[in-house]
């Protein structure tokens, strides 16, 4: 279905108050008679700017069916291309306003560039602030390290793996045949980076007929006949906007849709040891 979500990411990430002063640069120019403070060519330059990031903006927005992050962004530097324009021709019209003294000129020069500064630097934050949050699993396994002595691997991030081998209907808990090796003695479980990626697979086959709710609720409770939990990490880059923009496929609802998963506690990873001789009877069921 038809998306703004392009709309949506600069908005969330922090270029819209940026983006609004470049637009106001730019109809101030039209409004005293179509003079924009460019030259011939570098007018030539903002539009054809415009048109090569409008056309994969508009395909994707209207057309294509996915609306992850990724595929919006070669387009980002293309639109900050006039954005950036539109902001500096902003700031020489109001270093025009200012008084021809030197010295008051000179202060609403510095004043101005301070301004603009402090509004990119407040917009970019949004991203910035998600880059630097911790992702979970080096501390789990770290975590893990300290305190068994064991040998075996850890599973993880299995789901979207093991759904091309999923078979239909589901018989059985389907990550306990296909998902775990035979050397796996503990598994990882991250509430929002398993549900969000149960969510997009059965998206790209809705005829399925089988709801992330009771996938997600045969997960967790077929994990208890198996496993024992240790501990738990905080988990909060996988539960970010970020993490989440770059996974969803269909567009705002579902976006919003998985911002609502978040528990006001946060998002922590659980590492759980695997009991083999319990997965070997609860294999035995099948």
């Amino acid at each position: 279905e038809p998306s703004g979500i392009f709309a949506y990411y600069l908005v969330l990430f922090g270029a819209g108050p940026v983006i609004i002063l470049s637009v106001a640069a730019y109809l101030t120019g039209l409004i005293r008679g179509g003079r924009s403070g460019h030259s011939r060519g570098t007018t030539r330059f903002l539009l054809y700017a415009c048109v090569f990031s409008c056309v994969p903006i508009l395909f994707y927005s209207l057309f294509g069916s996915l609306k992850a992050l990724r595929f919006y962004a070669v387009m980002f530097p293309l639109v900050a291309v006039p954005v950036a324009f539109g902001v500096s021709l902003l700031a020489s019209r109001l270093l025009d306003l200012s008084p021809a003294r030197p010295v008051p000129q000179r202060a609403m020069k510095w004043g101005i560039a301070a301004l603009m500064a402090g509004v990119i630097l407040i917009g970019s934050d949004g991203p910035a602030r998600h880059l630097r949050l911790r992702t979970c699993f080096p501390d789990a396994i770290n975590r893990l390290i300290r305190t068994t002595a064991h040998d075996g691997t850890i599973s993880s991030y299995i789901w979207p793996v093991v759904h091309y081998g999923w078979r239909y209907p589901l018989e059985v808990a389907p990550f306990t045949l296909w998902g775990l090796g035979g050397t796996d003695e503990w598994l990882a479980v991250d509430p929002a980076l398993d549900r969000v990626t149960i969510e997009m697979r059965l998206a790209l086959d809705p005829t399925m007929g089988i709801t992330p709710d009771s996938l997600w609720n045969l997960q967790t409770t077929s994990m208890r006949e198996f496993t024992d939990s240790l501990f738990s990490v905080p988990s909060d880059f996988y539960a970010s906007d970020y993490f989440m923009c770059e996974q969803v496929v269909v567009g705002i609802p579902a976006f919003r849709r998985w911002r609502s998963y978040r528990r006001p506690e946060g998002n922590f990873v659980t590492m759980y040891r695997i009991d083999q001789e319990r997965l070997r009877k609860f294999g035995g069921k099948s």
